[in-house]
């Protein structure tokens, strides 16, 4: 994401409690988790993915299915 969304990412981090954010170049910076553990027990179950679902039709919605 480009730099500007630091403080969505920064509410993204907080809201889970997990991971990190890493600023790649001058404009972008990523919200990261490395751990399969916290993906799979803190992330994945988490409600926000049942409260706010990807549309269904969404390229968004297709790779998170795969990643799940």
């Amino acid at each position: 994401m480009h730099k500007r969304d630091l403080s969505l990412l920064s509410f993204i981090k907080t809201n889970f409690g997990i991971g990190f954010i890493n600023k790649n170049t001058t404009t972008d910076i990523k919200y990261l988790v490395n751990s399969y553990i916290e993906n799979k027990n803190i992330i994945i179950p988490h409600p926000h993915f049942e409260k706010y679902p990807f549309p269904i039709i969404a390229h968004k919605y297709q790779q998170y299915v795969i990643w799940k």
